[in-house]
């Protein structure tokens, strides 16, 4: 979907036009970052009760690092990364008891209300994501991401693209091609085993720690299999029906190494060498399928097969001799002795015909794609290479995405209280006779004064003083003008 508005109507109008293109195409599982509007757009088109609405996990640790300071509560945030993982439910309802008792109150009060609701709960708690395929089992929505890096880098050539009618031209003539050969390419085996073969490779390589004694013969086809990585735990194995009761890996692809060890201890197929492909997978001819069968032949006499010769593709013929023509590129820039042969001659005027008959008129040469314009280092980054350009973040990296923890905790900081200087009180009254043997630092008034011999200056000589202050051992007798400026109760 390319639109500018997110809005729960404009996603609602895609899903809808998707849902009337494709009526038998349902999905089971449907992802998001945990926006309502995705979330409530996807429950308006697609109503069945077996459809998983699910959350990012990377989205969701995302969310909670935000709303903590990781740095102040490491163990916090590792029980929390933990938390989100749990597959039992009595362990999922013991830690959140635990961080409701270690977590800051904000935080848990953050998730309270955020995240604890049945309906929300579902959507991410790994509890709720039991028993699904090797195909489903995805629980991050960043490969999307991923993608549209190589979308950017792989078919834009890493340049910005500023209309819409080149990207469309770009995913109808470039992308989908490429991604449909390489599917075939997948089906075909020339791009490697699938997930679920790698799977069960893996399977039978780590079933070989078994042996027969660690494996208890119940009846019938039904064993005991112990763990190996937690001893308490033991698994039923039921060849009859193959299945292995409470094992997290058997819902992945049907198979485990539990079954795998019983097979291969107690008969039956379990060697890496006996794997096959599974039913759904294209299988691949071998080259004795490839040579030629005798005629199909009713009552030993032969019915005659009519083939009509099929006309060669153009362009493929085109592609064919392109490759050639690379290939013989390449082998006549190797140096060797001088061949003085007809057909190079030949090939030349070849050559020339084909290059005037492909010539597309056009002035201009090809259009290259220059990588980006790299800067060039300068001689501060050639001499100090380590010097970091970026603050770094605060917290988790794996969980960041550009912002530091705890960057909606709210701030509670004491505001600092600007104490202004105290005011001198004016008496109303005339003091009382000034006592000759105190001296002024010590009669409690913590004033500026004139010289007593010094006359008042012009805008304040009509003002009448109201504080005297008696001669010191070094200063003569001062007057205080209290309505004059400050400049005006300095000592000269």
């Amino acid at each position: 979907m390319l639109a500018s508005s997110g809005t729960q109507a404009t996603i609602a109008y895609f899903l809808r036009l998707v849902r009337a293109r494709n009526p038998t195409i349902i999905p089971r599982n449907i992802m998001s970052d945990f926006d309502w509007a995705q979330l409530n757009a996807v429950l308006q088109e697609y109503w069945e009760s077996f459809i998983l609405l699910l959350l990012c996990w990377w989205h969701c640790l995302h969310a909670w690092q935000k709303h903590l300071r990781i740095d102040d509560h490491p163990e916090l945030w590792d029980l929390s990364k933990k938390w989100i993982r749990m597959t039992d439910p009595a362990e999922f309802s013991a830690t959140w008891t635990k961080i409701r008792r270690i977590g800051p109150p904000e935080f848990v009060k953050y998730l309270n209300t955020t995240w604890m609701s049945e309906r929300v709960v579902r959507m991410w708690s790994a509890v709720y994501r039991k028993d699904r395929t090797i195909f489903q089992a995805c629980d991050t929505n960043m490969l999307i991401e991923a993608w549209h890096h190589v979308l950017k880098g792989k078919f834009l050539h890493g340049k910005r693209n500023r209309r819409l009618d080149h990207l469309i031209s770009t995913l109808l003539a470039d992308v989908l091609p490429y991604y449909a050969l390489k599917q075939r390419r997948q089906a075909l085996g020339f791009e490697g085993v699938d997930i679920e073969v790698k799977k069960r490779i893996d399977i039978a390589q780590r079933s070989k720690v078994y042996v027969k004694e660690d494996i208890l013969h119940l009846d019938g086809s039904k064993y005991l299999v112990p763990s190996k990585s937690d001893p308490s735990k033991v698994y039923e194995v039921d060849l009859e029906t193959y299945t292995c009761h409470n094992c997290l890996d058997y819902p992945l692809i049907l198979y485990c190494k539990h079954i795998c060890a019983v097979q291969k201890l107690f008969g039956g197929d379990g060697d890496l060498d006996n794997i096959s492909l599974p039913h759904n997978s294209p299988s691949v001819p071998s080259l004795s399928l490839l040579q030629d069968e005798p005629p199909i032949t009713t009552n030993s006499v032969a019915i005659p097969i009519q083939t009509t010769a099929v006309p060669p593709n153009p362009k493929s013929v085109m592609t064919a001799v392109a490759e050639k023509m690379e290939r013989l590129a390449a082998r006549l820039r190797k140096p060797r002795k001088t061949m003085a042969t007809p057909s190079l001659a030949e090939l030349e005027a070849a050559v020339d015909a084909m290059l005037l008959v492909t010539d597309d008129n056009s002035v201009l040469p090809a259009a290259k794609h220059l990588a980006p314009v790299v800067k060039p280092a300068t001689a501060r980054e050639t001499m100090m290479p380590g010097v970091k350009m970026k603050r770094a973040r605060v917290g988790d990296p794996a969980y960041g995405g550009g912002a530091s923890s705890g960057s909606l905790v709210k701030k509670v900081n004491a505001k600092k209280v600007k104490v202004s200087p105290p005011i001198p009180t004016v008496p109303t009254t005339a003091p009382s006779a000034p006592n000759p043997h105190q001296h002024a630092a010590t009669s409690g008034l913590e004033y500026t004064h004139y010289y007593s011999n010094s006359p008042a200056p012009a805008p304040y000589a009509s003002m009448t003083p109201v504080c005297y202050a008696t001669a010191g051992p070094s200063r003569p007798p001062t007057i205080y003008y209290p309505t004059a400026p400050f400049y005006y109760n300095q000592y000269r």
